[in-house]
């Protein structure tokens, strides 16, 4: 495993109009005996032979008690040992942080990611309170801080229809404020949000986006780290060798990336997936009750694994991106086909494909 997600709380204190998970209004908090069973149960699997990193996750994880985030921190150290460590991050909206926040970062070495779409016209019109008011002053005054107590951070920014027009105005920003890096998502169909404005938009305004944004990115040296950039040319460079490559299946690969929630509720591939309630639910087990290894016998993950297989064997047969990808994303796969064994969708187009090609471009 190399990535284990807690779903620290469901709820989260904004709401960002292409948020993917269905509960963000219910106030229901992990537990420490979750929080142990979570990390006991990576520890005592035989396969886990390296360090992985644990993300706080979910709605805005930092609603949740900070007693919880220190009790998840200490169990993390009590178990660690010479061949398996932990690595803290977070990813926060950032609106919450304020010094006490900060200390915890700091004494327990936590990277942090914040969340925010760019200048406040663009970020203010998707991640808004329920009020209405944006979220982007409080979210700005949490990067403040963390800039005030020499804490890195980096930033995850979600593309809409209306960020195409700005590329220029978002990168400016965005290295205005100084993060470590930028990685772009796109508004995607995921989970409870059904409609993405990048998929109803002139695919030609979008490539021109991506192109604009290469050019001033190179036109600047590259001194800004932009992950969908990084990624990609160091794939081009290094071919199989490179780290996105060795990790491009991440999200194909059962228990690369395991995700609890807040009743310790396991599920893996796609964080996303567990978000998904009802008949079709890809909870496979319960840290409180179930190993890993026990869990890897469940006949429905078993299923799921042969036919995301089947996926990315179907990808890899038919797609001449399938070396930038490793074969599409589970959770993209569901939403839009409701089929692990599907091969293109619209999120390989404009989450890779289109950036692939104008970079590709870029070089003739």
């Amino acid at each position: 495993m190399d990535l284990l997600i807690l779903q620290m709380t469901e709820f989260c204190n904004i709401d960002c109009s292409y948020c993917y998970l269905p509960h963000r209004s219910s106030k229901k908090k992990i537990t420490k005996p979750v929080i142990t069973a979570s990390l006991e149960r990576v520890f005592e699997s035989a396969a886990q032979d390296r360090p992985f990193t644990l993300v706080f996750h979910a709605g805005e994880p930092l609603t949740a008690p900070l007693d919880l985030f220190q009790h998840a921190a200490d169990e993390a150290r009590r178990l660690s040992n010479e061949r398996v460590s932990v690595k803290l991050n977070v990813q926060t909206n950032g609106t919450l942080i304020n010094k006490t926040w900060c200390d915890f970062f700091i004494k327990n070495d936590v990277k942090v990611g914040v969340s925010i779409d760019g200048p406040q016209a663009l970020t203010d019109l998707h991640r808004k309170y329920r009020s209405g008011a944006g979220a982007y002053a409080p979210a700005i005054a949490g990067i403040q801080l963390l800039k005030e107590n020499g804490i890195p951070f980096h930033i995850i920014a979600v593309l809409t229809s209306h960020s195409l027009q700005f590329p220029g105005e978002i990168y400016s920003f965005f290295k205005s404020i100084g993060p470590t890096s930028v990685g772009f998502n796109i508004d995607e169909q995921d989970g409870i949000n059904k409609d993405s404005s990048i998929y109803a938009c002139d695919e030609a305004r979008y490539r021109e986006f991506w192109k604009t944004l290469f050019r001033i990115w190179v036109d600047d040296n590259r001194s800004l780290e932009i992950r969908e950039f990084k990624g990609i040319l160091d794939l081009v460079a290094h071919g199989e060798q490179s780290v996105d490559f060795i990790n491009s299946n991440q999200t194909n690969r059962a228990f690369s990336i395991v995700t609890v929630n807040t009743d310790g509720g396991i599920s893996t591939f796609s964080p996303e997936l567990i978000a998904i309630d009802g008949e079709q639910s890809f909870v496979y087990g319960n840290v409180l009750s179930d190993s890993f290894e026990y869990i890897l016998r469940n006949p429905k993950l078993i299923q799921d694994i042969s036919q995301i297989n089947q996926g990315v064997t179907a990808c890899r047969d038919s797609c001449d991106y399938f070396f930038f990808c490793g074969g599409g994303s589970p959770s993209n796969k569901i939403a839009e086909t409701a089929s692990f064994e599907a091969t293109q969708t619209e999120y390989c187009r404009f989450g890779k494909i289109v950036i692939v090609d104008e970079i590709m471009k870029s070089f003739d």
